[in-house]
């Protein structure tokens, strides 16, 4: 049984919403590049600050229709031929309760699906929110961002000085905290997309 729309985003152009891609010889239909600018701009914001009420329900509106492209697709891709280069699907048990509850309010695996997919951006984007807070933490103690700070203290000696004798002497600590962090962030901005284009 696929998704009901109940009512499209605002902000969905009419044309030129859906882009169509080929894997495997099979069309997929997937969001298009301003649909996806506009989702990646609420999430972000969602990270950085509360959504107005018309915000979330924006976000809302489109996680049901790119819960109904992924129902659309799931059945076009479902038609192809297996072949043995296909990734890997892991089994994951749900309790008899939960299996009820919902295939009662729909396809049970697209259900699924979407639950883990919110969940994933969920904690993804919370994951985000924590790592831009310790980079502006670091940012504020040091004065500089993560790419000038690293920079001067490769090439600057007095820098280095200045920082050990009126900062923190253990700044190197520090750099390689904040390098995780912000390669943190990049890593994790790269999967929220992966799963917004999925």
């Amino acid at each position: 049984m696929p998704p009901v729309l109940h009512s499209l985003p605002d902000s969905l152009p009419m044309e030129g919403a859906i882009s169509v891609v080929l894997e495997d010889g099979i069309p997929i239909f997937r969001a298009s590049q301003t649909v996806q600018h506009r989702i990646e701009d609420l999430l972000m914001q969602q990270a950085e600050a509360a959504l107005t009420a018309e915000e979330l329900a924006e976000l809302d509106r489109y996680a049901e229709v790119d819960d109904y492209l992924s129902f659309v697709n799931r059945i076009i891709y479902g038609l192809r031929p297996c072949k043995g280069g296909d990734k890997e699907v892991q089994s994951v048990s749900i309790t008899d309760e939960y299996a009820e509850i919902f295939s009662a309010l729909g396809d049970l695996q697209t259900k699924i699906d979407t639950a883990l997919q919110r969940y994933a951006i969920e904690q993804i984007t919370q994951k985000i929110t924590e790592l831009r807070q310790r980079d502006e933490q670091y940012a504020a103690k040091y004065g500089l961002t993560f790419a000038e700070f690293s920079e001067k203290t490769a090439i600057d000696e007095n820098f280095v000085v200045q920082i050990e004798q009126d900062i923190d002497k253990t700044w190197e600590v520090d750099l390689a905290d904040w390098e995780f962090c912000c390669k943190g962030i990049e890593d994790w901005m790269q999967k929220l997309q992966h799963i917004l284009l999925a």
